[in-house]
């Protein structure tokens, strides 16, 4: 048994690597993937581990980790023989508000909207390819800190030319977005205006699920 308590960890992989006590729920990869829900909704309170979850699907899932079964190696969701053969196969897009943490809404805002944009660069071979056409490209050209709040609520015009693109079916992973609630200065001049104009749920933590 690993003898190191680490304290604050959220990356799945670095938990793992460092060999820092975990508390196995990789058996929630199989529940979540077989329950098939279009939307799955979060909520438990700060310091639960919804983030260090949500790596973990992003781990186990994501192409990106290919070849990274090793991160699961001794864990429930090793000994489905089934669940090996889905590891690293699926595109995943994992995007995370938490350190959004501006006083007033203008700046978390653009801070949103800058998140946004960081996650649509590491897709900007998108733009090179025959995926897009010139007037989807021309809107993804559009997302930046100061875009347009259609724009930055419709994150399908991200999600769609990815799967498009890998010919697949995948996931978005949504976290940390109680942090656009506590802030006491924001939620009590704008206290839902961030859902609003974001296009997301005011809650805690949410995956959506993209299924043929």
């Amino acid at each position: 048994m690993p003898g190191t308590v680490g304290i604050g960890y959220q990356d799945f992989a670095q938990l793992i690597t460092n060999d820092i006590f975990y508390v196995d729920k990789t058996a929630f990869i199989k529940e979540w993937w077989e329950n098939k829900d279009v939307v799955t909704l979060i909520t438990r309170p700060r310091r639960f581990g919804k983030t260090l979850n949500l790596s973990m699907l992003e781990q186990f899932f994501s192409v990106e980790y290919a070849g990274r079964g090793d991160l699961f190696e001794g864990l429930a969701i090793w000994e489905e023989e089934t669940y090996q053969e889905c590891q690293g196969t699926w595109p995943v897009i994992f995007l995370s508000f938490a350190d959004v943490k501006e006083s007033s809404f203008s700046d978390a805002r653009k801070k949103i909207c800058q998140t946004i944009k960081n996650v649509y660069n590491r897709y900007d071979f998108l733009l090179d390819e025959d995926c897009l056409n010139e007037a989807e490209k021309e809107l993804y050209r559009k997302v930046s800190a100061e875009m347009e709040n259609y724009i930055a609520s419709d994150l399908l015009t991200l999600v769609m030319p990815v799967m498009t693109a890998r010919a697949r079916y995948g996931f978005v992973l949504n976290v940390e977005l109680n942090r656009l609630r506590v802030n006491s200065t924001i939620s009590s001049q704008y206290p839902y205006k961030y859902a609003s104009c974001m296009g997301v749920s005011y809650s805690s933590s949410r995956m959506m699920t993209f299924f043929p």
